[in-house]
């Protein structure tokens, strides 16, 4: 059997992971990759997966005087993210691993074309794709790539220009099965006041789309008009490449105004 990761603080408090807190040795980013290695990744499988999680955060929270290795941190990425999917994307981890992958330490390291760079815009890119389906997961990634936008110059290297053209073209929305699950918690929590939407989902759907909305005004100082126009160009692509004199309707004005005002008021 593989040792489990050895960590630096442990929050949870279960018996087992009551013995876990009873290790305590101070870890590198590379400590952390070398356990990996040495199980050949056994030590994220199951429960181990969220314990790992932890550790890995503490060591991002705490590399104030320690540099951080990009390739390291693509290893622990990227073997994080696999076990993830491997594990069908439970919920508790999906929600708490922006905070991680997205890290301000991380995304500092972002140089344009470097591996990090590389691996991070593929989890970015999944995990968008994640949180159309998964509504809970919107939130939290909305929040965290909005965190590294706003502190992180480097974040520019990232595919945020295809992030907000997939959200204008088609923004995550609640689910038929996903609306019955909120309309019963508003229920729950009459009956039990400590089991409400934020205790199982986190921040609501409004707080995804805030985030995102910050971005956008945000992108417009940081930016060069050419990306702009470049963003622009592709939000406005179905009606430019019709064949004139175009058919509109009352829907297709509405759509092509919503889409302009909302992301560029600015520029009307």
């Amino acid at each position: 059997m593989p040792k489990p990761i050895a960590q630096t603080r442990v929050t949870t408090t279960s018996p087992q992971d009551a013995r876990c807190a009873q290790i305590s040795v101070a870890l590198s980013i590379e400590d952390f990759n070398a356990q990996l290695k040495n199980s050949q990744n056994r030590n994220l499988r199951g429960s181990s997966l969220r314990e790992a999680c932890d550790i890995l955060r503490n060591i991002l929270d705490d590399a104030v005087g320690l540099p951080l290795k990009s390739d390291e941190l693509v290893y622990s990425f990227n073997a994080v993210w696999d076990e993830i999917e491997v594990q069908d994307y439970p919920r508790p981890t999906v929600m708490y691993v922006p905070d991680i992958f997205f890290h301000l330490k991380a995304v500092r390291l972002c140089s344009p074309q470097s591996a990090l760079t590389t691996s991070l815009a593929n989890i970015m890119q999944k995990m968008w794709l994640l949180a159309r389906n998964k509504l809970y997961v919107f939130a939290p990634l909305s929040k965290a790539l909005r965190r590294a936008f706003l502190y992180a110059p480097e974040a520019v290297n990232l595919p945020f220009v295809e992030i907000i053209v997939n959200y204008a073209n088609n923004p995550p929305s609640t689910k038929v099965e996903f609306e019955l699950e909120d309309a019963m918690a508003i229920k729950l929590q009459k009956l039990v006041p400590k089991k409400s939407y934020a205790s199982y989902y986190g921040n609501g759907e409004g707080y995804g789309h805030a985030c995102i909305f910050d971005i956008v005004n945000t992108f417009q100082g940081v930016h060069q008009w050419p990306v702009v126009r470049q963003i622009l160009d592709q939000i406005l692509e179905p009606w430019t490449h019709q064949l004139r004199p175009i058919p509109w309707s009352a829907g297709g004005k509405l759509r092509l105004s919503y889409k302009w005002y909302l992301f560029f008021p600015s520029i009307l």
